[in-house]
């Protein structure tokens, strides 16, 4: 997941848009949500989260974190584009994005992967991100 604002629960039924490699951009909707400890790599303490289940629009389902359901949903709001769209129309490059953390993204350019089953396939994104005023670095990023 690449971007991420909010810290409430999302509503059952809420839309959300992935990407897969070799496959593209599928959506889904949230159509179940559970309460499961886990233990935080960091401090070793265990705490609450939420657990998202996504159906999509194959059929295939999974369960993902709050933080994305965030991100998937920042994908499907942004412009509301048929899911069978290009990458470039999905995330178009200029979008600014607010994300984890306190940090701002800018979306550079759309690129494939080496992998890929098609060379328009997209799946990685250049981006400019600064974190609380900070320089801003260029990195690449998975979608």
């Amino acid at each position: 997941s690449i971007f991420c604002d909010d810290s409430g629960p999302f509503p059952l039924g809420m839309i959300v848009r992935r990407f897969f490699p070799r496959y593209g951009f599928h959506d889904g909707r949230v159509v179940h949500v559970r309460r499961k400890i886990i233990a935080d790599k960091a401090s070793g303490h265990k705490r609450p989260v939420l657990l998202y289940r996504v159906k999509y629009d194959d059929g295939d389902e999974e369960d993902v974190m709050h933080h994305e359901v965030s991100s998937l949903r920042q994908l499907f709001d942004l412009r509301n584009v048929d899911s069978t769209a290009p990458p470039c129309c999905q995330i178009v490059p200029g979008t600014l994005a607010i994300c984890h953390k306190q940090g701002i993204a800018i979306i550079i350019q759309h690129i494939t992967d080496n992998n890929a089953a098609h060379p328009d396939e997209g799946g990685l994104v250049r981006i400019k991100f600064s974190r609380q005023g900070r320089p801003w670095s260029e990195v690449e990023l998975k979608l």
